[in-house]
């Protein structure tokens, strides 16, 4: 019986792992957000309950509030700044393609302020405007292959961002329902691999994960 039983229970976890893999095969494309969604959750734990009990254990109020406080502290920055440089590089083509079509405009009168550098600025752009346009036609093709480079950077970044965001709100639902999700994973693996070893296994898992 003992020799059936663990048959049972090596043939349950095999399962349980084909699963997992399955389940990652599947979800791969949102790792990033049960990510953000698992640091969030685990690092924010006690101030959450904390702030559960100041709102008499109202959960899904705390959960509302909480989420906006991450999106207003980290994701709303991080989002301003890629904007930001999202802007800097379009800037950059449309000077660009201004330079190409009207030729190189007078350097800014903000570089004669400048502390150290003025003289070797000055001479470099009286050398391009001299002759922008054999510069450009050498370069032309390396100079759109950045801009079409930091396009596609900034727009991974902001898939980034987006994922930040959806997780936080992931993590104040797994933060409001804590003991329901705990309560389904203890069962899982108790299920796999025993209630001897279950209790271990979740707690050496916490401990990683802390």
């Amino acid at each position: 019986n003992s020799g059936k039983s663990f048959i049972e229970k090596a043939l349950l976890l095999v399962l349980f792992l084909i699963f997992l893999y399955l389940l990652y095969s599947l979800m791969g494309i949102f790792l990033g957000v049960f990510t953000y969604a698992i640091i969030l959750s685990v690092s924010f734990s006690s101030l959450f309950e904390k702030l559960v009990k100041l709102l008499n254990n109202k959960r899904s109020l705390a959960a509302t509030i909480f989420a906006l406080l991450l999106i207003a502290i980290i994701a709303l920055p991080f989002i301003y700044m890629i904007n930001s440089v999202g802007n800097y590089i379009h800037q950059g083509q449309v000077w660009y393609e201004g330079v190409k079509t009207n030729g190189v405009p007078p350097l800014p009168e903000w570089v004669s302020k400048l502390p150290v550098g003025q003289e070797k600025i000055k001479a470099f752009w009286a050398a391009f405007s001299a002759d922008y346009a054999s510069t450009i036609a050498l370069y032309d093709d390396q100079i759109k292959s950045i801009f079409k480079k930091l396009i596609s950077g900034g727009l991974g970044i902001m898939g980034s961002a987006l994922e930040l965001v959806i997780g936080i709100i992931l993590a104040t639902v797994l933060l409001t329902n804590s003991d329901k999700a705990l309560a389904a994973f203890k069962n899982v693996i108790n299920h796999i691999t025993g209630d001897q070893w279950g209790p271990a296994i979740v707690n050496s898992a916490g401990k990683a994960i802390m």
